[in-house]
């Protein structure tokens, strides 16, 4: 039976909607007088009740209309946010490309910020340093490299983050949309380097994209999410059939 690295048992997660707040005796005073509520907080419930179980070696692609949960799962699964009900195991180191410069300094040089982004990946300077000959040359920056990260477009920033996150190696690579900002070059790049890394099915890859042919081509399993919960997981054509996404094909 295949091991089991990320485990997500009844997540629930909310965002609090503040309607009004007075901020002194006057708003409290105006607030009363217009009849503006109570002013309490309302909350938005992101995610709603997700069970997922995703084994060792499978590349899962979330797909869903914007605002259903996509982004905010893959933060839940990396430790930036907490649910507020339910729990999330992992096993194994987690490597994430979640939004441009996310981990980046704007004023380092790419350089420093390969270095910066090994130590919150758990990684020495030393390490870092001979990882750094395939980094640049598969984000094909090289000179960049001295430059502050300010002076990078988001497609440089792209190809630098992705090149750090997957050269480590890690257990389990989470990516949001990180693919779609690059050129059609870079794309192609970015998938054979996942194939690779699947290949010996170590390494589990978490990927939101709204690519139909990239999704294809590249996940063993798709799980669509509506009004943050779970629809559907299977494969490509059972949850295709349940949604298109609006992105190309």
């Amino acid at each position: 039976m295949s091991e089991v690295v990320i485990a997500i048992h009844d997540v629930h997660l909310a965002f609090p909607l503040v309607r009004f707040r007075p901020a002194g005796i006057k708003e409290a005073f105006l607030k009363r007088l217009l009849g503006r509520g109570t002013g309490e907080d309302q909350k938005f419930w992101a995610l709603r009740g997700i069970e997922l179980s995703i084994t060792r070696g499978e590349v899962i692609g979330l797909v869903g209309k914007n605002g259903s949960g996509k982004s905010t799962l893959l933060r839940v699964i990396t430790g930036i946010y907490a649910p507020d009900r339910g729990t999330v195991e992992t096993k194994g180191r987690i490597s994430s490309l979640l939004e441009l410069g996310a981990g980046f300094r704007e004023e380092l040089s790419g350089d420093e910020n390969i270095t910066l982004n090994g130590a919150i990946l758990g990684y020495s300077p030393q390490e870092m340093a001979q990882l750094r000959p395939g980094i640049v040359e598969f984000s094909g920056l090289g000179e960049f490299m001295a430059q502050p990260l300010r002076t990078y477009s988001s497609g440089m920033r792209a190809r630098l983050g992705f090149a750090v996150a997957a050269a480590v190696r890690p257990d389990i690579l989470i990516i949001d949309e990180a693919l779609a900002v690059g050129d059609a070059e870079f794309r192609a790049k970015s998938m054979a380097r996942i194939e690779a890394l699947t290949a010996d099915q170590n390494t589990t890859v978490v990927i939101v994209s709204h690519n139909e042919a990239e999704l294809r081509r590249l996940c063993t399993r798709l799980v669509l999410l509506e009004r943050g919960q779970v629809v559907i997981s299977g494969d490509a054509e059972t949850v295709f059939g349940r949604y298109r996404p609006a992105g190309p094909t």
